[in-house]
């Protein structure tokens, strides 16, 4: 079902409480955290980012949808990198998806 979601989200972009849910976020915070060589807690690397290679991959999916990925996100639309504008709605999602996979 992970892998599922996650190939959902990584090709169409949907709506969910007024907000957007993209993938490019989750690429814009890959992106970032490269050029800038530091991670915000993550495991997050360029397989996460291009799945259709390793789609078969459960563990790559589940990280993309772990708390840290929101976490990162938000800190970069705190901090008003460009690139992370209007991104609640996915930030929202990806917590509703760990949280509902964690039983919270």
């Amino acid at each position: 079902m992970m892998k599922l979601l996650r190939n959902l989200l990584g090709d169409k972009k949907f709506l969910i409480n007024n907000g957007v849910i993209n993938w490019k976020y989750i690429a814009n915070l890959h992106d970032l955290q490269d050029k800038e060589g530091l991670r915000a807690a993550n495991k997050m690397g360029r397989s996460h980012i291009d799945y259709h290679k390793q789609k078969m991959k459960v563990k790559l999916a589940i990280q993309v949808f772990s708390s840290s990925i929101p976490k990162g996100i938000l800190l970069a639309h705190e901090l008003k990198i460009d690139g992370f504008e209007n991104c609640e709605g996915t930030v929202d999602f990806i917590q509703m998806i760990d949280c509902t996979r964690n039983m919270c």
